[in-house]
């Protein structure tokens, strides 16, 4: 139990701690020394398409770069949220500091932002697994 807080606040810490796990796969793909396929553009897609239109420059590097930044803005209020130690769990919720990495991490996906492969074909890998 986190103490200081009632059973709802507690309950909707471990909510959002749960919920940040899962940029793990994201963080992996951008942080990893072996190269990663996430972010890599498939050739003949409309992404492929505006990368060769603004050749030298990449409107794929511009989306690459947003979503890295949100996934560390991401994995920042995670690690501000809670630190482990020994045989226990130290959670600190910041006045207004957590919400500016919320903001940046919004912000950020905003811009690299593609639908989903099965809506329609972006050229953009789905998710950091691949």
């Amino acid at each position: 139990m986190l103490k200081d807080v009632d059973e709802s606040e507690a309950r909707d810490v471990r909510a959002l701690l749960t919920t940040l796990d899962e940029i793990k796969p994201w963080l992996k793909a951008i942080t990893s020394e072996e190269p990663s396929r996430a972010w890599e553009v498939r050739p003949h897609s409309p992404l492929a398409t505006d990368d060769r239109r603004t050749h030298p420059y990449r409107v794929s590097h511009r989306a690459w770069m947003a979503m890295s930044t949100a996934v560390d803005f991401l994995h920042c209020l995670q690690r501000s949220l809670a630190q482990e130690f020994d045989n226990r769990v130290d959670v600190r919720l910041h006045s207004y500091a957590q919400m500016g990495l919320i903001r940046g991490a919004v912000e950020n996906a905003c811009c690299s932002a593609l639908p989903d492969e099965n809506e329609c074909s972006t050229g953009w890998r789905s998710n950091g697994k691949n």
